[in-house]
């Protein structure tokens, strides 16, 4: 009888023991899912868009870390594939106007060179290594992403998109010229007015610049 009971008792406690352990994993398995989006601020901008170009860059990434007092090294490699959609185009709040009203005429007195508005980009990491002690971190790869994020909005100002877009604009100034009763020049300072549609609107961003500068 004694053996009995203690085989029952055993089997009473093992059974409620697996129900806790149940109980619990369940518990603990629970899964809560929960979502917000906030909306910090709005601006008013008046920004343009005029010119699209799409862009791939590939940066092989290696990197030498010293461990543990300088015991040993660890390397680290990745292969990062970057393909971006950028916008070029112009900020008006950069613009400096004169209105002659009882003429009408405005006078565009600075007009900027054009910018890179927004990139689009999209990143495919290749090659990382995964190890316990070379394992890149989430730093490394934000460093990444943003090098790679640079390197393409300075591609795109190297390109053609400054000049395409100075010429739609161009365009553009030019139609609201002929559709309306106001006359638009274009007058930098210490020069000459000249109507828009004569005139060449600034497409050299401060990377041709400097360029120039040095070859000189």
């Amino acid at each position: 009888m004694d053996a009995f009971i203690g085989l029952f008792s055993g089997l009473v406690i093992g059974a409620l023991i697996a129900y806790i352990f149940y109980t619990q994993k369940k518990k603990t398995s629970r899964i809560t899912m929960d979502s917000k989006t906030l909306m910090n601020n709005i601006e008013k901008v008046f920004k343009v868009a005029l010119a699209e170009g799409t862009y791939s860059d590939i940066f092989d990434y290696k990197s030498e870390r010293s461990r543990f007092f300088n015991l040993f090294k660890t390397k680290q490699k990745a292969l990062l594939i970057s393909e971006a959609r950028v916008l070029v185009g112009y900020d008006f709040a950069k613009v400096r106007f004169a209105v002659d009203e009882p003429n009408l005429r405005v006078n565009i007195i600075e007009f900027p060179s054009p910018e890179v508005l927004a990139i689009d980009p999209e990143y495919k990491f290749y090659d990382a290594d995964s190890g316990i002690f070379n394992r890149l971190d989430k730093e490394d790869y934000s460093a990444m992403v943003n090098d790679a994020k640079s390197r393409i909005g300075q591609k795109a100002l190297e390109s053609e998109l400054p000049k395409f877009a100075a010429n739609q604009m161009k365009s553009l100034l030019t139609n609201i010229d002929d559709n309306t009763r106001w006359r638009l020049y274009y007058q930098p300072e210490h020069s000459e007015p000249l109507l828009v549609e004569d005139a060449e609107l600034p497409y050299r961003t401060a990377i041709f610049e400097d360029k120039e500068t040095e070859e000189n």
